[in-house]
């Protein structure tokens, strides 16, 4: 009941927010095919699967392999005073990926510059359709930074029909099959939602480092989303991000809610926990793979998570949209 109360506070007044200005923007396309992880739960019950590149998390599947509905999901790292000066970790970062128990992830993006760190811990919930990323932000400099999320959504396989806005301290995407909610604990601090290449709402921040800009993508079009964050790398240094889905704005958000109150480091147990059950109803590993054990038993959970929850024996042959 808290969760479900927590999510009934009313949002801001519809005229503390504008329309962001040109609609539809660019022309959507997805991420490039190189990644370097893929993961979901064992469970049937949680439609949704990531990718990883070596610094950002891609593509996000619900609420099947073969609907993509996220392009991307990436931080930006802004110095208060310059305005203008706003590192984005796919550009200034050299980033490490490696598997934990199960399918479950760290990510680790350095600033070449040697400012900050950024260590992304990614599971999904084994019961709900939530990607979750536990998030630590470090300054390396001793200075305070800000953090950004930078969020692509690309619903239902078409980034040319969605509509975002900021629901209370969410920001939510939705077309006519599939909505997305990306929340936070701690809340996120500012929210805004816009179009790809034409009023994208990162780029709009204050001398502080904080977003300006207060939009609403209320047209369809392909649809670009940002927040600030609590953290600054010296007093404040974590947070986790829930990237609930559902079939409508309001499932989203539950779900994502509900996945934040359960907590990151329960749902990451049960994760490895359903998969270590999964890899002991195998055969052992050959001898002959004794020397490559590693890559043996990460191929055997990459092959299981390739296949459809839903609709047994089938699957897909790679989590990539070839085209991107």
């Amino acid at each position: 009941m808290l969760v479900l109360a927590s999510l009934l506070i009313a949002a801001p007044a519809a005229g503390a927010r504008t329309s962001a200005p040109k609609p539809p923007g660019s022309k959507p396309a997805w991420a490039k095919a190189d990644k370097h992880a893929f993961g979901t739960s064992a469970t049937r019950e949680s439609w949704t699967w990531f990718t990883l590149r070596d610094r950002e998390m891609t593509e996000v599947y619900y609420p099947d392999l073969g609907t993509p509905s996220i392009r991307d999901m990436e931080f930006a790292v802004s110095r208060p005073g310059t305005s203008m000066s706003v590192d984005r970790e796919t550009v200034n970062g050299v980033g490490v990926v490696e598997r934990l128990d199960g399918l479950n992830y760290r990510q680790t993006v350095t600033d070449r510059a040697g400012r900050w760190r950024l260590t992304k811990t990614y599971t999904t919930d084994p019961a709900r359709p939530v990607v979750l990323v536990d998030v630590t932000f470090e300054s390396l400099t001793g200075e305070p930074y800000g953090l950004h999320v930078l969020l692509d959504p690309q619903l239902d396989n078409d980034g040319r029909d969605d509509r975002a806005r900021t629901i209370g301290r969410d920001l939510v995407a939705s077309d006519r099959r599939v909505a997305s909610a990306l929340s936070a604990q701690p809340a996120l601090r500012a929210t805004s939602s816009g179009y790809a290449g034409a009023s994208e709402p990162w780029f709009d921040l204050r001398d502080d480092g904080s977003l300006d800009a207060a939009f609403d993508a209320r047209k369809r079009g392909n649809v670009r989303q940002a927040a600030t964050t609590t953290l600054d790398g010296v007093t404040t240094k974590q947070l986790t991000l829930a990237l609930g889905f559902g079939t409508t704005t309001g499932r989203a958000r539950v779900n994502a809610a509900r996945s934040l109150a359960a907590g990151f480091a329960p749902l990451a147990g049960e994760n490895a926990a359903g998969w270590a059950r999964y890899r002991a109803g195998l055969k052992p590993i050959p001898a002959a793979a004794l020397p490559h054990a590693a890559a043996y038993e990460t191929s055997l959970l990459m092959l299981a998570a390739h296949d459809d929850k839903r609709h047994s024996g089938a699957g897909i042959a790679s989590p990539t949209m070839p085209w991107g």
